[in-house]
């Protein structure tokens, strides 16, 4: 349908998008984002309720694909990102964009915007952005675009020519001459970021599932997923010349190896180093979780999965949506409440369930009835009441 809107509304590219993926809240403002598209502003109201209010490119400065998952430094309110595009040159952008001012009344402002290139060329699919302290990082994944091969219903393919990298550059960069390229020995994929942060030692952490294989049919994996996806720490020496990526598959004390993605963490600490994470436990649908397993992110053998938790036969549910505590959410990344939305199809009945972060067991400290159902596979996010009220 694109080229369709494109050609009778006359819009363009990047005003087309369903804005159906994943949320942001940024300053004073709540985005709905899809990654084909510019970010789309919302008015979220105190009742509920929503209004649309359009395609935001901050004073004409965005003219490419937003990205789908931007991060928010947390101390600075600095929002960071990283867009790609099939349709569009280059291959992938980067940006950052600049809170609102109460106190000056200055709007969010594009602070740098620059166009970057894949080291191995073609289209990769660069779904996930992540940030440090200093630094952001950007993928060059593994699974790229190939449109020769749209009758196969193989658009998106783990190219075996394309290994696995990762650029990292300083977070007030300008131009992609910036970048340093990490390289990875074989075509791997990863489709979610956990955290990243910065070590004493000169070494950046990424937590991230990776995946061995990738699954053109995403609904449906045949194999067992647990051989597929697996979760893993990445290390990033900034200090070697050879610019290597090393990575840990992280140990688990489950008694088969936990299949997982949708990762999240305590948002107070995202860039930062922290030491709890939690993620949806896959089986045979991507987008249908059975479940959530919560994650020590240690940068060392002692590092990994803590537990896991089961909806129930029959049940499944979306990505983990964390809420940080208050009082303690702010510095302990632990401290938090998971939700999720859950679906029974015996009693074709939805559910938001509520456990707690720090004593993750089965039951749920509150189940709450929802309405209708809400679709598998979407992203969402925790507002407080407090910001709700008080910021928008």
């Amino acid at each position: 349908l694109m080229p369709f809107k494109i050609y009778i509304f006359g819009k363009s590219e990047i005003h087309v998008g369903q804005a159906n993926t994943a949320l942001v809240k940024f300053s004073n403002r709540v985005y709905a984002l899809q990654e084909n598209s510019l970010p789309f502003e919302i008015d979220l109201k105190e009742n509920g309720s929503f209004k649309s209010i359009g395609y935001q490119d901050f004073h004409g400065v965005l003219n490419y694909p937003f990205g789908a998952h931007p991060r928010v430094d947390p101390e600075s309110g600095e929002m960071f990102f990283s867009g790609y595009s099939p349709f569009m040159k280059p291959a992938l952008k980067l940006g950052s964009v600049s809170p609102f001012s109460p106190s000056t009344g200055e709007p969010a402002t594009v602070t740098r915007y620059f166009d970057v290139e894949s080291p191995s060329g073609g289209i990769p699919f660069s779904h996930d952005f992540a940030i440090t302290k200093n630094y952001m990082l950007l993928i060059d994944n593994s699974i790229r675009f190939d449109f020769n091969n749209v009758l196969k219903g193989e658009v998106l393919k783990l190219d075996d020519q394309s290994a696995l990298r990762f650029g990292i550059c300083l977070r007030n960069s300008t131009s992609a001459d910036d970048i340093v390229w990490y390289s990875h020995e074989r075509a791997l994929a990863v489709l979610h970021f956990v955290n990243a942060w910065e070590e004493d030692d000169g070494k950046i952490i990424l937590w991230a599932p990776l995946w061995k294989n990738f699954v053109a049919d995403v609904v449906n994996i045949n194999d067992d997923p647990s051989d597929l996806i697996r979760m893993t720490e990445f290390v990033f020496d900034l200090n070697d010349p050879q610019r290597r990526i090393k990575t840990r598959e992280v140990e688990n004390n489950a008694q088969r190896p936990t299949a997982i993605d949708f990762p999240a963490v305590n948002s107070n600490f995202v860039g930062r180093k922290s030491e709890c994470a939690f993620a949806g436990i896959l089986q045979r649908n991507v987008f249908d979780f059975d479940g959530i397993s919560k994650w020590r992110t240690v940068a060392d053998a002692s590092g990994g999965l803590e537990k896991n938790i089961y909806y129930g036969n029959g049940i499944t549910g979306g990505e983990p949506i964390i809420a940080p505590k208050i009082g303690r959410g702010e510095y302990d990344s632990c401290a938090v409440y998971v939700m999720s939305l859950i679906h029974d199809a015996k009693s074709s009945k939805s559910y938001l369930v509520i456990y707690d972060g720090e004593d993750l067991n089965d039951t749920p400290v509150a189940k709450i009835l929802m309405p209708h159902r809400v679709p598998s596979g979407l992203h969402a996010m925790w507002v407080d009441a407090g910001a709700l009220s008080r910021d928008l």
